[in-house]
């Protein structure tokens, strides 16, 4: 029996958006039965794809983007090449999911990137909203996301980026965003075109970076899962066993430690190997909580109002670590840059 649908059927496949249901009916040329036609909808544009499906999963399709593509599919075989690649969108497997921001959430983290302690936060955020987008339906504006990712790379005096964190891991975030890119591209046509096939040439495979580089690549994909924690422990976790020498890693760690113990531990670990303006104040913000700690969390308060009096950062989270220092009952004049206002006085 011939494993080909006849060119006259119809597909009929029913989309649910958090909109409205809408169902579709497609009249396509021969294909495999083993193929899963796959609905894409990013605002008035409709276009299709066919992805190879397995039987348990016909039939069933997903408003979002990258969960359309693969929700518990096998690969297509024209895309056995993705398998060298590492982003959002290959990271999403059975065997560890890579949920994105619902929409609601994202919105609170694009109004703080201008916030954000470092460049490359920024950018981790950065990739972290365009996978967001791209999976909640936003397409044109996840795309516009990744071509500014691809701008904080470039090097100085191009882009006033200067962050020495971005400029070793260069790389690791370039394997990120030509994976990202590829990938999308793929996903918009139906089978990988020969522009693109030659551009996936030039991508290192991930196999093939040096440890640093994927323990980078780790760290970020634990970024972007920060929805679900115990995949972040993990890639954390294996971020800290590729490169130890890294403070962001272990500043990572810090925040997602269950103990204070640790917690302190890898943030005091963190502002030794890389500090910056937030390592002082999150290692502050958990020693204030306990009497003996006190006065090395006011000493770190000091450092970094010293250090970076305009970040917006430090003078947002000073705040934080001033109550807990202070409780407004109790300040009075403190002697840490900056006089504390009347009405806060006992």
């Amino acid at each position: 029996m011939s494993n080909l649908v006849p060119s006259s059927s119809f597909i009929v496949l029913e989309y649910r958006s958090s909109r409205m249901p809408v169902q579709l009916a497609t009249k396509q040329r021969s294909f495999r039965a083993d193929q899963q036609f796959t609905i894409f909808l990013s605002h008035s544009c409709v276009t299709s794809q066919y992805i190879r499906r397995s039987e348990e999963s016909r039939g069933k399709v997903s408003p979002r983007f990258g969960h359309a593509v693969r929700k518990r599919m096998t690969m297509a075989e024209d895309g056995a090449w993705t398998k060298a690649l590492s982003c959002p969108l290959t990271w999403d497997t059975p065997e560890m999911t890579c949920m994105s921001l619902p929409l609601s959430t994202a919105g609170g983290v694009a109004d703080e990137l201008d916030s954000l302690p470092t460049p490359w936060h920024r950018l981790v955020d950065m990739i972290t909203l365009a996978y967001s987008y791209l999976t909640e339906g936003r397409e044109t504006d996840g795309v516009a996301l990744l071509r500014n990712c691809y701008m904080m790379l470039l090097p100085q005096p191009f882009c006033q980026h200067d962050c020495a964190i971005i400029g070793e891991y260069r790389m690791a975030l370039r394997h990120i965003l030509d994976s990202f890119w590829a990938m999308v591209e793929w996903h918009r046509a139906p089978s990988t075109t020969a522009l693109l096939r030659d551009f996936v040439k030039t991508i290192t495979p991930f196999n093939e970076l040096s440890p640093a580089l994927q323990a980078a690549i780790h760290a970020v994909r634990g970024a972007v899962s920060r929805l679900q924690r115990e995949i972040s422990l993990a890639c954390v976790a294996r971020s800290l066993e590729l490169n130890d020498r890294e403070g962001e890693w272990h500043s990572m760690g810090g925040r997602l430690a269950a103990t204070w113990a640790v917690k302190v531990q890898h943030l005091r670990t963190a502002h030794r190997l890389r500090p910056g303006p937030h390592t002082g104040l999150a290692l502050a913000t958990e020693l204030a909580m306990k009497p003996k700690g006190r006065a090395e969390a006011r000493q770190l308060l000091e450092e970094a109002l010293r250090r970076y009096p305009d970040h917006p950062h430090v003078l947002t989270n000073a705040g934080d670590v001033l109550i807990q220092l202070f409780p407004p009952r109790r300040f009075s004049s403190i002697k840490c840059g900056f006089a504390v206002p009347a009405r806060f006085a006992a």
